[in-house]
């Protein structure tokens, strides 16, 4: 503070003088609440001596925010653009808490009985702790963020005015007491280096006229009170006419504040601006966010009851379920509030601050979210201490002293804190969506908010919200969604649980399936078939197999393993293959194509004969178990198929048979099952066919580590899988927000550790340009091309062993500089030796596919380099 100005240190000085006064204030109503057991004269001097002392201080902290409201707060926003405002609003919320606090004090300073004096007594404790914790966060605030904006945009001179501005706006009696009040508590040094600042600049209008306003009785006296004498030291007890006629504002805000002082600044800019601003009408898709407010306010006030209902002493029987109670709810909200203040800072708040109009808007809420965040951790850490207590039988050793009465002003506090913080929102930032923000741009906002939050916690979410609000304003909230995400899955996700429905919901894919490298060959289970059959397959497969270990592995050639995943390109692919193979006789190559076509209609006729064979077994037996199609990858305790590890069975609803997966229904079966009609599972343990779920209803093991009841998906690996809400499917990651968020324009899950995102709409919902198979519902991850194409993975390192442009567009797929000098290089060394001179200096007229443009390249009959980027992707357009 050494070199500091008179604003930052006339702010520490009153700081410090507020937070020591609410300390003492706090001590006197816990002594106050703790004295309803002593002499009944001697509690009510101690509830009267309560009351007298929050008078004192309401009086005083009143006064500091008039001032502060009509000259600190305007002055800075002349200079800095929507900071003064936060402030504002936290005043006008501290107005009513200093009456919710006054009405408690007051009535223990009535109690008479001392049933009324302990309940009062407790109740005006918790509200002076949270009034104290709620004050110190605000002062802080100011220090941290209001301060340094004074050192920056002003100067030394300028802030000594201010403070004086300041003073002369307290009234004119009270002037002496307020700033011994402040000097009392304050640093020798402090005091002396606020003074020096004042001296230097007390021939300004507003000492000048804070000079006037003092009586020539009271003149010796101010000489005597801290900070106030610098207003006399070098300076005429006689003012000049000159400065009588040049008084500003300062001195007529002196002589108004002598009597009754005027409503402060901002409740009058605050009922000009209501005047001025007709009522929103339309529901607008921002609105919905800022209704979680709505349910947090229910959420706080219902945990606040029940940690009330804890017994001090934490010895009855219903204590400890009720802290285990309150553990849980408590983990739920902050964990939601917290995803909420995440959403506020990552995505909000960065859309507001990058309008022209609105910098500087959003940093009190964002230091807000810091202090509510070590709020919550002080409540974790209390009722980690209770649990503690509770010995391993239930019962409880009891509570420490006093740890109760802690944790339930905690709870007070906290909730004050954030009724405080979520009507600043509401009454500062949700205006400034309608007005800055058009429809699409709050949808779009709307859609990054929820594409970074995981179904689980968008499902808790929701579900929580929706009890806080009327039926207009739920299903307002779930149509804003819908629209915000109709490029999506979501409305299918939500019908699942939002109203108990899953008819219409299209099948997708879960992208957690192992990769094409690490698979195992699917081996169907033997049944009767023809024998021409099982020679003209094995044919096949033999070919397959010999002409896929004859070729480079990493090309996609199709073996065996292959036959019966082949969509219909791939098995077109494959025929063509056979049919090039120069080295078969016509009759061999005749005949692999015609198994190789038939090789469907293999399967169907082996799914019948299974069908028939598993229908006989249910007849006879009546309880069997059908067989899985799929073979097991191993024996050991954790069973399973070569997609996934698990502990079950899905029953296909098409065929009524048990697969380990779907993806081995769809291995061998001419047809596909929806996995979100599967109804029923077979623990692979006790082999009982029972409705899907988590663990067995028998025997009950755990079918996996993993279970989504969307999907019907299980996997007991150590792979992290999360369920896509708007993708509608599982998906490898640890999550939306964490490193996946999902993008309502591709409708892609796009990773957040990529950088920023290059959005094209709707980008997935269309074929690999390579292979043609549908991207959003292909199994195989999928590349970004630097063009914003999209094709597997796969196809991208076939496609690229023999070309280097987009198949769509004809860009380069990449940095090709270095292969294109060294093109530069070849045509420089044939022109110096083997040009004819029937083409020197001829030229061609080129379009390059990478910059788009035109230009006159030299003739030659394969090479063209644009004359402007210098690439070679270029097609020629006259010679």
């Amino acid at each position: 503070m050494a070199h500091a100005g008179a604003a930052s240190l006339f702010h520490t000085v009153f700081r410090r003088a507020f937070e020591h006064a609410l300390d003492d204030l706090a001590q006197t109503c816990a002594h106050a609440a703790k004295a309803t057991e002593a002499e009944a004269e001697a509690a009510t001097g101690a509830a009267r001596e309560s009351a007298r002392a929050w008078a004192t201080f309401d009086a005083r902290y009143r006064k500091h925010t008039v001032a502060e409201d009509d000259v600190l707060l305007p002055t800075l926003a002349s200079r800095i653009d929507n900071v003064a405002s936060a402030y504002e609003f936290e005043h006008e919320a501290e107005e009513w808490l200093f009456e919710e606090v006054t009405q408690c004090v007051e009535a223990l300073a009535r109690a008479t009985t001392r049933e009324e004096r302990a309940e009062l007594g407790a109740k005006a404790a918790r509200i002076v702790h949270a009034t104290r914790t709620t004050l110190k966060a605000h002062l802080a605030k100011e220090s941290e963020h209001v301060l340094p904006m004074f050192e920056a945009k002003f100067k030394r001179e300028e802030q000594a005015e201010l403070v004086w501005r300041f003073i002369a706006k307290l009234p004119t009696t009270d002037v002496r007491d307020m700033l011994t009040f402040a000097a009392d508590e304050a640093r020798g040094d402090e005091i002396d280096a606020l003074e020096r600042e004042m001296r230097a600049n007390a021939t300004c209008a507003a000492a000048a006229g804070l000079r006037r306003a003092l009586s020539s009785d009271g003149r010796a006296e101010a000489k005597a009170t801290p900070i106030l004498c610098a207003l006399f030291d070098g300076a005429s007890d006689d003012d000049t006419e000159e400065q009588t006629t040049t008084t500003t504002t300062s001195g007529r805000a002196s002589d108004d504040a002598n009597g009754e002082t005027e409503e402060p600044a901002r409740k009058r800019r605050r009922q000009a601006d209501v005047a001025s601003t007709t009522s929103k009408q339309k529901v607008l898709p921002i609105d919905h966010i800022f209704q979680f407010h709505n349910a947090l306010r229910h959420e706080l006030r219902r945990l606040e009851n029940d940690i009330l209902a804890i017994s001090t002493e934490g010895t009855n029987d219903d204590d400890e379920r009720l802290v285990r109670m309150i553990d849980g709810r408590f983990v739920f909200l902050r964990g939601v509030y917290e995803a909420h203040s995440m959403s506020e800072d990552d995505i909000v708040f960065p859309a507001l601050e990058a309008k022209s109009a609105l910098h500087n808007v959003s940093h009190s809420y964002t230091l807000d979210h810091k202090q509510e965040a070590e709020l919550m951790h002080d409540i974790v850490t209390l009722i980690g201490e209770m649990r503690a207590s509770f010995a391993g039988d239930g019962k409880a050793k009891g509570f420490r002293e006093g740890l109760v009465e802690s944790l339930q002003q905690a709870c007070v506090a906290m909730r004050v804190s954030l009724e405080t913080h979520v009507a600043k929102e509401e009454s500062e930032l949700w205006p400034l969506f309608e007005k800055h923000f058009s429809f699409e741009e709050q949808e779009k906002i709307v859609g990054q908010i929820i594409g970074r939050t995981g179904a689980e916690v968008l499902r808790s979410m929701l579900s929580w919200v929706r009890n806080a609000l009327n039926d207009n304003e739920r299903e307002g909230m779930i149509s804003s969604m819908r629209h915000a995400t109709q490029n999506t899955r979501f409305a299918q996700w939500l019908n699942t649980w939002y109203e108990g429905k899953t008819d219409g919901i299209e099948g997708g894919d879960d992208w957690v399936k192992s990769k094409p490298g690490e698979e195992e060959s699917v081996e169907a289970e033997a049944v009767e078939q023809p024998p021409a059959a099982h020679e003209g397959i094995g044919h096949v497969q033999d070919y397959l197999r010999l002409r896929a270990g004859t070729v480079d592995t990493d090309t996609f050639k199709p073996g065996w393993e292959d036959i019966f995943r082949m969509n219909q390109i791939q098995l077109e692919d494959a025929v063509r293959a056979v049919n090039r193979d120069d080295t078969l006789a016509p009759e061999r190559k005749a005949y692999l194509i015609q198994n190789l076509l038939a090789s469907r209609w293999i399967v169907g006729n082996q799914l019948q004969a299974q069908q028939e064979k598993t229908s006989e077994l249910s007849a006879s037996g009546g309880s069997e178990v059908k067989e899985p199609v799929c073979q097991p990858i191993d024996d050991g305790p954790t069973g399973g198929c070569k997609h996934y590890k698990r502990k079950c069975k899905l029953v296909a609803p098409c065929c009524d048979q048990a697969f380990t997966c779907r993806f081995c229904h769809d291995d061998v079966s001419d047809h596909t099952v929806n996995r979100y009609n599967i109804k029923q599972m077979v623990c692979t343990d006790c082999n009982v066919r029972q409705p899907v779920a988590a663990e067995c209803l028998n025997c009950k093991t755990s079918m996996a580590k993993y279970h989504c009841n969307v999907c019907n998906l299980f996997d007991d690996s150590s792979a992290a899988i999360y369920h896509c809400p708007f993708c509608n499917v599982c998906r490898r990651g640890k999550g939306l927000g964490v490193d996946f968020f999902h993008c309502m324009k591709c409708n892609a899950c796009v990773s957040l550790q990529h950088g920023k995102h290059e959005c094209s709409e709707r980008g997935m919902d269309t074929e690999c340009p390579v292979c043609k198979e549908f991207l959003a519902e292909s199994e195989t991850p999928v590349k970004e091309l630097p063009c914003g194409h999209l094709m597997h993975a796969t196809c991208f390192t076939t496609y690229t062993r023999h070309y280097y442009t987009c198949p769509l567009c004809r860009k380069s797929l990449g940095d090709f500089s270095v292969y294109f000098r060294m093109i530069d290089a070849i045509l420089e060394d044939e022109s110096e030796h083997s040009m004819p001179t029937s083409i020197e200096g001829k030229t061609q007229k080129v379009l390059c596919n990478d910059c788009c443009k035109e230009s006159e390249a030299k003739f030659h009959f394969v090479y063209h380099a644009c004359a402007n980027c210098r690439s070679y992707n270029t097609r020629v357009l006259t010679h």
